[in-house]
């Protein structure tokens, strides 16, 4: 055997070694993010019955008769009733978001345009106090899972709304663009002219309850955008964002297209 022919033996032994070590470790990493997120799953679910008991008896300890007697007692319980009504709102999206990572998408046509404005239509009929210029590109289709998707452009457009609440002429554009040089990867959009963010931290934007707004100024649990990630990234897509601190907000996100 000659050594060209020795170190080619040795390096197809070698390659196969390393195939055998990367699936065994592939396996691992797949059984200990499922553990993961049964985990999260079972805990999140188990956790509501108590915060939901708390919640309850706390209203109903307000209205008894020495809490309604005393200013304090009566904003203690408030507190309680707050707290409790805050806990269940994150164990909520812990479920959201542990769904989102479990679900496999059932992929077909969809329209996106449709998705949006029936979401804009909703968001406007809840706050009617407000005038929001919306507009929304005709046409624009994918492939996904209806449901997933309608929550990414819940997820999106309830962003755009509320971080417009401070512009005098809120506006919130959803379009497609194809980037120039690329003959596929169709990009949507959703715009606004609220109040933006600093690009410094944009990494933190799909990260669970990492919030770049106070929660004082905005509400929110701050998983919103995570869950966004995780379904785009289910349907094999990519999602990031661009802004300028008052000058609003571009989220941009890819599907599957429509052939």
């Amino acid at each position: 055997m000659t050594a060209t022919v020795e170190r080619e033996v040795e390096l197809a032994r070698l390659n196969a070694d390393l195939d055998q070590r990367v699936q065994a470790r592939t396996a691992e990493l797949e059984a200990t993010i499922g553990e993961l997120e049964a985990f999260s799953y079972s805990v999140s679910h188990d956790l509501r019955a108590p915060v939901r008991t708390i919640s309850a008896l706390a209203e109903a300890l307000g209205d008894a008769g020495p809490a309604r007697d005393s200013v304090e007692a009566r904003d203690l319980v408030r507190r309680i009733h707050a707290a409790a009504i805050r806990m269940d709102g994150l164990i909520e999206v812990l479920l959201e978001l542990s769904a989102a990572a479990r679900a496999e998408p059932h992929r077909e046509a969809l329209d996106l345009s449709t998705l949006a404005r029936d979401e804009l239509q909703r968001l406007a009929e809840r706050d009617q106090a407000r005038a929001v210029h919306s507009i929304v590109q005709p046409n624009m289709t994918a492939l996904g899972d209806e449901r997933l998707i309608a929550i990414v452009l819940h997820n999106l457009l309830t962003n755009a709304w509320k971080f417009t609440s401070g512009s005098a002429t809120p506006t919130i554009e959803v379009g497609t663009l194809r980037p120039k040089g690329r003959a596929s990867d169709r990009v949507h959009f959703v715009r606004d002219n609220g109040i933006g963010f600093d690009m410094q931290r944009v990494d933190d934007l799909f990260l669970p309850f990492r919030r770049l707004h106070s929660i004082r100024d905005f509400d929110g649990i701050g998983v919103g955008l995570a869950i966004v990630h995780r379904i785009v990234t289910r349907h094999a897509g990519r999602v990031w964002a661009e802004s300028t601190p008052g000058s609003g907000a571009t989220f941009f996100f890819t599907l599957p297209e429509v052939t």
